[in-house]
């Protein structure tokens, strides 16, 4: 059976509680170290870090057993009764009542049934004879069930806390005003009529009105407590001793923590405020100790044996005792921020933030260092991320994936602000910035702060504004000030001496692995020189900030280690040194360089302090606050479209502003803007720097009159704050007063609202031709429209049924005469007997030879045989008639996008002509022997024939493919026969064609190959999987990485510049056709969405390969040839090849759909 809380009240008062003594001052220990949920009294998440300091702070005289669970339940609901007692909840009663006529002024239903009782015929006879009436009355009433649990919860309350309260003065405890208030205050509401009005508590379940209002949801959590609060005593005294090794043991690490040379990993625990356990009893602190060298220590409850104790100041010596014993002769010092006490308001203090343990300076001259450092880390547990140490941690864990670390180098190190600005690390950034603001604020105290930051701050990144906007919360005033400006304030004097007028200072800021230059001009203004004499009238305007990496610049032991630097050769399994407070504290080892005059540089270290520097800026700026000590020159800034074309927000070195926190400075922008119509947001990339460098930043625009109807041309206006967390402000506002939009905003976003994944521009396809479009096709070189399936086709035809061999009579004679020169000639082929090879020669196409006619000519020996030159016929005979290569344009055109003779809409009679043409094919080159061109060409043009291929040329196309090193000229004749790939026979080919991929050797066959078979025929790039474009992708990449090896070496060596430069520039041109082609695998054939497996191989966020395609492909130079041609909307001044443009807007998502549209594919080019 539990003990009641009042009678061990009675017996601490009657001097016969010591167990009950020991017992509450542990929990008040307890207590102390947990943070509870104002709202649900749940335990929250704490870190070793804040529990071991936490106890620290504690000794045996404050800890006394007043701070027992009643107290944590008073302070639970303390603020909700002084809320209800001022304003308690009343309920509306309805009343009847029988009183004189002229006073009723409501009556219902039961008024009159009352009125009908009377006697009487009319409500004049039914009233005189009484001169009464029933009437209704509204009034209020406090006696509610919420009201009523309430009064009840207040008179336990009570009976407790007078117990309490006289137990106390019985011992001699002093009792905290608050405490004494709280106990007046719920006596005084007892006696109050108020009280007196309200009934008694049946008991009832919680209503409705009692969990919505937050005040009465915590007098019911309070009741439960209070009603509990006798068996929870109950379970701690059952587990008092459990409890006193706990608090043993706790105490004991708070001690060891105390020694510089201890260090406990951070963790992250989760307390249990029913049990008073910080973390599970088997659950080891694992740490660190140094005595000659760094090793591992380990402690755990189970470790732990102690002696009988009876009082809580035995608690503190057994601890002390038990560190003397492992550590003797060592003094534990108390952490600095107990020392320090309460410090006094100052007005004005500066800090340096270049280091994790900045450097700060009062306005009264006094310097310091923070004993706190600025790093905030954060470990995952079950998912979630809690903080896991705080300023004053002594050992940084970094070895894990579940722990983010963010210093304040994170913030104001441009290598580390991109990891910071990434969406996954907002929240945490955001948090380590509200915990460095409260530190500086905890240790400066002042009501103004200058914090001095590095010169390349980065306006628009989420992480500085996270923090300006921290700073400018936690302090009434606030100004930010540039390193470099702060450096030429601290050593104005020697600045005086040495400059004048017009000199451009170099200020260089040297880090261990960057240095930052800025470049600051010198100006003189009369009128601040006779104000404030102390100046000499010297005004710095800052010009230009420049970083550049560099491996070396100082002598390694005076480069100064930042906290990063700290974290990444931190490790945990070696301990070194570097663990010690002492690192931290970057004491210069460095001082101001005086250089020549002639030289115009200073020199600046990191680590040395420039705080005094903004000190004295803010003491002289006072003198003169309508003059400014120094001017900012913003860096040029300018937004792209999706066409490419700039439109410049900030010249270049122009717009020099006055930096006055909190004043918006105008900057004039001469040009208009127009909207285009049908959008639902715009978004432009801004371009940061004269050089136009990327930005990671866009300009976003969205509003609830998108999208547009009409164009609407707008002017811009632009203003810069100076020490706003966003000092750029951006606005468009229309021209016309009829617009849809009186003005609209821009948002500076770190990323993109276009979705490069699944919202990823997509090609279109080339003009697709019909059946009747054959009939009349243009060629580049001819004037006139051919019909190609009536006319041109079929004589062909006739050519290749009637072929023959012919036979040179007489091989060499003197060179004819030939009076004219005809440009339409035909190939004729022929047998030289006496040499037995094949020949070829052109002859007037008007002379038709005949087998065995004489043909005289010269013979020449060229790169592909024995060719005729000169020749003439002596006599005509028509029976025969040539082969000729302008077979080759038709059946080009005619096969294209997928036609086929078994098409409805095919002519019979050319269907029927094709396949007379196929049998004598099948004739010709199984039986005759023809010379190797001939034959060359009748393989062409069947394999233009793709699906119409008669079944015994497969085997001439797998030897092509088997041998593409031999065919190396003729890799179009697998690309024509693929088509649509709708037979087994062409999927097996376009197989082979990828398994080339694989082949460092092949895959450039195979990407020229994919790369005309890709814009033959609409359907075929849709017949390609994920996987197949994650091959190709990836071959594609590896063809780019050998094209920059090979000018690389082409560079070193001319010869092999000539020997690669032809074949790299098609293969060059190859790889971005197929890029085009293989973005069309964004959308499916139908329209609808491609799978997420497809989009993200064509993503450069998702694929590694296509970032770095999209990075290196602007890069590689080479002359590009493409069958493409191409409408493309973009900036005149941008003079990029349209094929190169395409591919990289295409694969990077930079562009819009519509900007680039293409038109044809000429593949006879």
């Amino acid at each position: 059976m539990s003990v009641e809380l009042c009678t061990i009240y009675k017996q601490i008062a009657a001097g016969n509680g010591k167990e009950y003594e020991l017992l509450f001052s542990i929990v008040g220990l307890f207590s102390s170290v947990m943070e509870f949920d104002p709202v649900t009294d749940d335990p929250l998440p704490v870190t070793v870090d804040d529990v071991l300091y936490g106890l620290s702070s504690v000794n045996a005289e404050k800890c006394d057993w007043q701070n027992d669970r009643l107290q944590h339940v008073v302070c639970f609901v303390s603020t909700a009764v002084r809320n209800l007692i001022d304003l308690l909840h009343e309920k509306n009663i309805r009343e009847h009542r029988i009183t004189r006529p002229e006073q009723v002024r409501e009556v219902d239903s039961r008024s009159m049934m009352w009125l009908a009782k009377k006697p009487g015929f009319t409500v004049k006879q039914k009233i005189a004879s009484e001169q009464r009436m029933m009437g209704v009355y509204h009034t209020t009433s406090l006696d509610t069930a919420e009201n009523r649990l309430f009064k009840v919860f207040m008179q336990n309350l009570e009976d407790v806390l007078l117990e309490k309260e006289n137990a106390c003065y019985k011992c001699g405890l002093s009792i905290s005003e608050d405490f004494e208030r709280f106990v007046s205050t719920v006596h005084q509401w007892l006696k109050s009529d108020e009280a007196l009005l309200i009934g008694k508590w049946n008991n009832t379940p919680p209503n409705n009105t009692l969990l919505n209002d937050k005040n009465y949801r915590k007098i019911w959590k309070a009741h439960l407590m209070l009603r509990n609060l006798n068996d929870q005593v109950q379970y701690d005294l059952d587990h008092l001793e459990s409890l006193k090794k706990s608090a043993c043991f706790w105490l004991f690490v708070a001690k060891m923590n105390r020694y510089n040379d201890v260090r406990f990993q951070q963790r992250v625990l989760f307390p249990d405020s029913m049990s008073l356990s910080l973390m599970p009893e088997k659950t080891a602190l694992v740490g660190y100790m140094k005595t000659s060298s760094w090793g591992k220590i380990k402690y755990t409850l189970d470790d732990f044996s102690i002696p009988q104790i009876s009082e809580v100041t035995q608690l503190f010596s057994f601890a002390e005792d038990k560190c003397n014993s492992l550590l003797p002769n060592k003094a534990f010092a108390v952490p600095e921020k107990f020392v320090n006490g309460d410090v006094k308001l100052t007005e004005v203090a500066a800090v340096d933030l270049s280091t994790v343990l900045p450097s700060y300076t009062f306005g009264n001259g006094s310097k310091g260092r923070f004993s706190q450092k600025l790093v905030h880390q954060s470990q995952c547990v079950k998912d979630i991320w809690y903080p896991c140490s705080s300023a004053h941690s002594k050992l940084i864990y970094t070895k894990s994936k579940d722990y983010k670390t963010f210093s304040i180098h994170s913030i104001f190190n441009a290598k580390l602000l991109p990891d910071s600005d990434s969406d996954d690390n907002k929240s945490y950034v955001e948090k380590a910035c509200s915990s460095f603001a409260k530190t500086i604020k905890g240790e400066l105290c002042c009501g103004k702060c200058l914090y001095v930051t590095s010169d390349d701050v980065d306006d628009f990144s989420p992480s500085v504004n996270a923090f300006k906007f921290s700073m400018n919360s936690t302090f009434s005033n606030t100004e930010i000030l540039p390193r470099s400006i702060a450096i030429l304030f601290t050593k104005l004097q020697d600045i005086q001496k040495n400059f004048h007028e017009g000199d451009v200072i170099s200020v260089r800021m040297i880090y261990e692995d960057y240095e930052i230059k800025s470049k600051i001009r010198v100006n003189y203004d009369k009128e601040l020189a006779k104000e404030n004499p102390e100046t000499k009238g010297f005004v710095f305007q800052r010009l230009s900030v420049t970083r550049e990496d560099v491996k070396k610049i100082i002598p390694p032991k005076n480069v100064p280690k930042n906290m990063e630097h700290l974290l990444t050769s931190l490790d945990a399994n070696l301990l070194k040194d570097s663990f010690s407070v002492d690192e931290f504290h970057f004491e210069s080892k460095t001082s101001f360089q005086k250089i020549t005059a002639a030289k115009k540089e200073i020199v600046f270290y990191a680590d040395d302090d420039s705080s005094v520097g903004a000190v004295e800026y803010d003491c002289l700026q006072k003198i003169t606050p309508d003059i400014p000590l120094w001017l900012d020159v913003l860096p040029k800034l300018s937004m792209v479209d999706s066409t490419g074309k700039e439109y410049v927000l900030v010249e270049p070195e122009i717009v020099s502003i006055r930096p006055v926190v909190g004043r918006p400075v105008d900057i004039k922008i001469p040009w208009k803007f127009s909207f285009p119509i049908g959008k639902e947001f715009y978004e432009f990339p801004l371009a940061q720097g004269a050089n136009k460098e990327s930005s990671k930043y866009f300009a976003f625009i969205k509003d609830s009159s998108l999208p547009l109807e009409r164009e609407t041309t707008c002017r811009l206006k632009l203003t810069y704050t100076y020490g706003n967390p966003l000092p750029y402000n951006l606005e468009f506002i229309p021209i016309s007063e009829t617009a849809e939009f009186k003005s609209v905003s821009v948002k500076w976003e770190n990323k993109s609202h276009k979705d490069y994944i699944h919202d990823m521009p997509v090609p279109n396809f080339v003009r697709e031709y019909t059946w009747a479009d054959m009939r009349a096709v243009k060629k580049r070189d001819l004037e006139k429209k051919s019909n190609l399936i009536d006319e041109w086709l079929p004589k062909e035809y006739s050519k290749i049924i009637y072929s023959g061999t012919f036979t040179l009579l007489r091989t060499f004679s003197p060179k004819p005469t030939f009076s004219s020169q005809n440009d339409n000639k035909s190939a004729f082929f022929f047998h030289i007997s006496r040499l037995n090879r094949d020949a070829i020669c052109f002859i007037d196409n008007r002379q038709h030879p005949q087998v065995g006619c004489k043909v005289w000519c010269c013979l020449m020996e060229t790169r592909k045989g024995i060719q005729g030159v000169d020749p003439h016929v002596v006599g005509r005979n028509w029976n025969k008639t040539e082969f000729t290569k302008s077979l080759r344009f038709p059946a080009i055109m005619v096969w294209n996008n997928g036609r086929s003779i078994e098409d409805e809409a095919c002519p019979i009679v050319f269907r029927e002509g094709t396949k007379k043409v196929l049998e004598k094919l099948k004739n010709i080159l199984q039986e005759e022997k023809l010379p190797t061109c001939v034959a060359n060409e009748f393989m062409f043009f069947l394999s233009c024939m793709h699906k119409d291929i008669p079944d015994w040329f497969y085997p001439y196309l797998t030897n092509v493919l088997d041998n593409v090193s031999d065919y190396f000229d003729y890799p179009n004749w697998i690309a024509y026969a693929l088509g649509d790939c709708s037979t087994e026979w062409q999927n097996d080919l376009l197989e082979r064609t990828f398994s080339l991929l694989e082949d460092p050797k092949k895959a450039e066959y195979a990407i020229r190959i994919l790369a005309v078979a890709l814009w033959r025929v609409n359907s075929f790039v849709f017949n390609l999987t994920s996987y197949d474009a994650r091959v190709l992708v990836t071959a594609i990449q590896k063809q780019f990485d050998d094209l920059k090896n090979n000018q690389l070496k082409a560079a070193v060596s001319p010869k092999l510049k000539k020997q690669k430069n032809l074949n790299d520039n098609r293969l060059y041109s190859a790889c971005l056709e197929c890029l085009i082609a293989l973005c069309r695998l964004r959308k499916k054939k139908n329209g609808k969405d491609a799978d997420s497996n497809m989009l993200s191989a064509l993503s450069p966020v998702a694929n590694p390969y296509v970032k770095s395609i999209v990075e290196n492909m602007k890069s590689i130079k080479c002359e590009i040839k493409t069958f493409l041609t191409f409408d493309i909307e973009r900036s005149p001044d941008d003079h990029t090849p349209e094929l190169l443009y395409a591919a990289h807007g295409y694969l990077s998502g930079l562009i819009d759909s519509n900007a680039i549209k293409v038109l044809e594919a000429d593949f006879n080019e």
